[in-house]
C-alpha cells in the first residue's frame, strides 16, 4: 500500500456538492490515517488561494486541531500517505469553507415600488457569509408571502391597510437555529395643527402642520379651500413652504383680507392612506 486514506474533519457541516464548512470561531479537529507496509508517512498540507502551508508529518497517524477558525483558514486541506520504500502515494483533498452569521439583528423597512401606489417591504441582514435567506409573512397568522435571498417583497393593493403588519425571518446556514426577525407595520398619517390663525393686513403669518405615525413617510401638501377642486399652493413671492422632518409650514407674506382670508388645508398622504385638516385664517 497505501491503498486508501481515511480522513475525518469534525465540527463541520456538508453542502450538497460535498464541500465541508465550519463556523467562524469554532474548533475543528483533523485526523488522517492509512495502512501500508512499512507504515506510511502521513502529511497534511493546507492550500489557500494565495499560499500553501504544511501542517507536519508523522508515521501511521496525523491529527491536529485549529482552535479558532477564521476566513483566512478557508481552502483545501490535503492529507497524503506515502510508502517510504516504494514511493507509492495516495491523497485525499477536502475543501473547507468558513461561514459566519451576521453580527447584528435584521433591519426591516418599507420602500417605494416601481408601480403606482405600491410598496415593497425590504429586509437587510448584512455582515454574514454566505448571504442569508429571508421569509416574509403576514401577521397575525403567519401567512407566507415569499422566500428569497433578496429579502424584498412587493405588496399588492389589498395589503396596503392601516395597521397591517409584516414579519421577516432571516435564516443562516450556521445559525441561530430559530433565525432572526424584524417587523414592519404600515400606518396612515395623523395630523396636528392649530385650527385657527390670525394675521394683520400687511403682516406675515405662518401655518404649521405636524405629521405623526406615518409609515412609510407621507407627502405633505398645502391647499386653498377656495375652489373646487381645491388648488395646491406652490412656493412663490407670496407663499413660502418649508418642511423640517414631519413638520411643514406655510408662511403667507403681506396678508390681504380679500386674497388670503379663509380656509387652508394641510394634506398628508402615503400609500396607506390620506388625511386632511382645515385651518381658518382670519385677516384683521
Amino acid at each position: 500500500g497505501p491503498y486508501y486514506v481515511a480522513v475525518n474533519i469534525s465540527s463541520t457541516g456538508s453542502l450538497a456538492n460535498g464541500t465541508r464548512y465550519a463556523a467562524k470561531g469554532s474548533q475543528v479537529d483533523f485526523s488522517c490515517s492509512s495502512a501500508a507496509r512499512p507504515p506510511p508517512l502521513l502529511e497534511w498540507r493546507f492550500q489557500a488561494p494565495s499560499s500553501s502551508e504544511p501542517f507536519g508529518n508523522n508515521l501511521t497517524v496525523n491529527s491536529f486541531s485549529l482552535l479558532l477558525m477564521s476566513h483566512n483558514l478557508q481552502g483545501n486541506y490535503t492529507c497524503s500517505a506515502t510508502n517510504v520504500l516504494s514511493g507509492r502515494q495516495r491523497k485525499v483533498t477536502t475543501e473547507l469553507l468558513v461561514y459566519w452569521s451576521p453580527p447584528a439583528a435584521p433591519r426591516c423597512s418599507v420602500e417605494a415600488s416601481s408601480g403606482p401606489s405600491t410598496l415593497q417591504v425590504a429586509c437587510r441582514w448584512d455582515g454574514g457569509y454566505p448571504d442569508p435567506d429571508f421569509l416574509w409573512t403576514e401577521e397575525p397568522g403567519g401567512l407566507i408571502m415569499g422566500n428569497s435571498k433578496l429579502g424584498v417583497q412587493t405588496l399588492n393593493q389589498s395589503q396596503l391597510m392601516d395597521g397591517k403588519t409584516f414579519k421577516c425571518v432571516g435564516s443562516h446556514i450556521v445559525g441561530p437555529q430559530s433565525g432572526a426577525s424584524c417587523v414592519v407595520q404600515l400606518r396612515s398619517p395623523s395630523l396636528l395643527t392649530e385650527p385657527m390663525k390670525t394675521c394683520f393686513v400687511g403682516g406675515n403669518v405662518t401655518l404649521t402642520c405636524q405629521v405623526s405615525g406615518a409609515y412609510p413617510s407621507a407627502k405633505i401638501e398645502w391647499l386653498r379651500d377656495f375652489t373646487h377642486p381645491k388648488s395646491v399652493i406652490q412656493s412663490s413671492s407670496h407663499h413660502l413652504i418649508g418642511q423640517n422632518g414631519p413638520n411643514s409650514t406655510l408662511t403667507i407674506l403681506n396678508c390681504s383680507q380679500d386674497l388670503d382670508e379663509g380656509y387652508y388645508v394641510c394634506r398628508a398622504e402615503n400609500a396607506v392612506g390620506m388625511r386632511e385638516v382645515d385651518i381658518w385664517l382670519s385677516v384683521k
